[in-house]
């Protein structure tokens, strides 16, 4: 028995050495009838899809909250150092981070991103220097004149680095993310609560002040001296 399985044995090993020399001489006759697998096929690559930018937005906001937290930490210590009450707005209000893809912006929004920004300057520097040389009452108090142009100034600022660009008109919650496309917001751009504020700051920044100090008195005082 052991015998012939040992001649089968060696039987099988010369028939596969045969069938090995053949195949590599003339090739295999069942290597046309296999098709390979699916897994193994080669998978056509996806175009990657194009990033979005939102630079602009980014510049815009990093803009405003430079000019509005200068502003409102000036005008706060106003308030503290003169102890007056301001209930009309919230110094310490952070900004709301509207971040709308560059694709969205066309020119009418990028005009109106422009205005804010210049405007929010002209009016944080006249802030500042109405604040520096506030005219004091003769009871020491801040001038009420003075006092309501400060006002208009730190009012103004507030509401022109907080306008919404766009807004969801059912809840009117300020829209931060943009998960449709472009055209689906563009019938919710808050163009008419853009167009109120920079009318309103407009006018109080149609140029930089100045102010003139009337060093007449201490000429006198010298030349007589």
């Amino acid at each position: 028995m052991l015998v012939r399985l040992l001649i089968g044995g060696v039987t099988l090993a010369a028939a596969g050495f045969a069938a090995k020399e053949y195949c590599e001489e003339n090739g295999c006759p069942w290597d046309d009838e296999i098709t390979p697998s699916p897994s193994y096929e080669h998978k056509q690559e996806k175009e990657p899809e194009e990033k979005v930018s939102y630079e602009k937005a980014l510049d815009f906001h990093k803009r405003k909250k430079e000019l509005y937290k200068a502003s409102m930490k000036t005008y706060r210590e106003f308030l503290e150092q003169h102890g007056i009450e301001d209930n009309t707005l919230c110094t310490t209000t952070k900004l709301l981070k509207q971040k709308f893809p560059d694709s969205i912006i066309d020119d009418d929004i990028e005009s109106c991103m422009e205005k804010i920004t210049n405007i929010l300057e002209i009016l944080s520097y006249n802030l500042a220097l109405n604040i520096k040389f506030v005219a004091l009452d003769e009871n020491s108090k801040v001038n009420e004149k003075n006092l309501k142009l400060i006002q208009n100034y730190a009012k103004n600022i507030y509401a022109l680095a907080h306008a919404a660009f766009f807004i969801d008109t059912p809840s009117g919650d300020v829209i931060t993310k943009f998960t449709m496309s472009d055209s689906f917001y563009s019938d919710k751009l808050n163009k008419g609560g853009l167009l109120t504020v920079l009318v309103e700051a407009m006018s109080l920044s149609v140029r930089k002040e100045s102010i003139h100090v009337d060093l007449s008195e201490k000429s006198d005082e010298n030349s007589v001296a």
